[in-house]
């Protein structure tokens, strides 16, 4: 991950299993709101698809920051 004192570039697109995380999508969205991201439920069998709306708070994008 890059880095940057105030936080991480991502290099490419994840999608969060474990954890929770801040993210600063500002440079993507446009919006200067920091993003809350939560883990992907284990059970969760449907196919993932980061452009439903219901699944972008599993989706870390690149060239977002964490926070």
């Amino acid at each position: 991950m890059g880095d940057d004192p105030d936080g991480y570039f991502l290099p490419c697109d994840f999608v969060l299993i474990l954890g929770q995380c801040i993210m600063d999508e500002s440079n993507l969205t446009g919006e200067s709101i920091p993003v809350s991201k939560v883990p992907i439920a284990s059970y969760n069998q449907t196919e993932f698809n980061p452009d439903e709306e219901i699944q972008r708070k599993h989706a870390l994008f690149s060239g977002s920051k964490m926070l």
